[in-house]
């Protein structure tokens, strides 16, 4: 057992991690302007499809397990980083995304 796990509850680990991909599958996605609902909708079915190939190729490696409760933190941080990410670019003063209208645009 990795000497992290010891001092921090796997699932968060997991969770973590792949709110991290969802933020930058987001980011990715708004940045090539996309909507928000789909920057949502593609970095958690992204995150969800990706963790589950994670735990179907663990099932073939040696000294490793798939698991459904691990699928399910990961499932879980992505909504958690769309969420993060939302607030984040959400803010006051944000500097809009490429393509995306800020306002100040001149007819």
């Amino acid at each position: 057992m990795p000497a992290l796990t010891r001092l921090v509850w796997d699932k968060a680990l997991h969770a973590t991690e792949y709110a991290g991909l969802a933020v930058l599958l987001c980011r990715a996605w708004r940045g090539e302007g996309g909507s928000w609902l789909a920057a949502c909708a593609f970095a958690w079915m992204v995150v969800c499809a990706y963790a589950l190939s994670d735990e179907w190729h663990q099932a073939f490696v040696p000294g490793r397990q798939s698991d459904l409760h691990d699928w399910l933190a990961d499932a879980t941080g992505g909504p958690i980083g769309v969420v993060f990410y939302w607030f984040r670019e959400s803010r006051p003063g944000r500097r809009a995304p490429v393509g995306e209208p800020t306002g100040y645009e001149h007819g």
